[in-house]
């Protein structure tokens, strides 16, 4: 579970690389991967909450929390720009 949030923080850790077109994608493979951890089926099975004491609490108070993220980032103009450089950059077509 945590190995994506770590793979986040290294990649915003970065310096002199431009991080804003990373911004969108990282947020939405976080919002992901939390949507899918509370799908998990020893979660869904745990009824009485006892075996992973706050576990989806916690994963659900982390989706809260992405998710107005997400939408503030969608307001404003900056990483939707950068996500558009980042698809003229770099695609799998052109290879450039």
């Amino acid at each position: 579970m945590i190995q994506k949030f770590q793979d986040a923080t290294l990649e915003f850790s970065q310096t002199k690389v431009p991080t804003i077109s990373k911004v969108l994608p990282l947020f939405k493979m976080i919002q992901q991967h939390l949507k899918d951890a509370l799908k998990d089926s020893d979660l869904i099975k745990d009824k009485s909450g006892q075996k992973y004491r706050g576990l989806k609490r916690g994963f659900q108070a982390g989706l809260d929390k992405i998710n107005i993220h997400l939408e503030k980032a969608l307001v404003g103009d900056y990483p939707l720009l950068g996500a558009g450089e980042r698809h003229m950059v770099y695609t799998p077509a052109n290879g450039s």
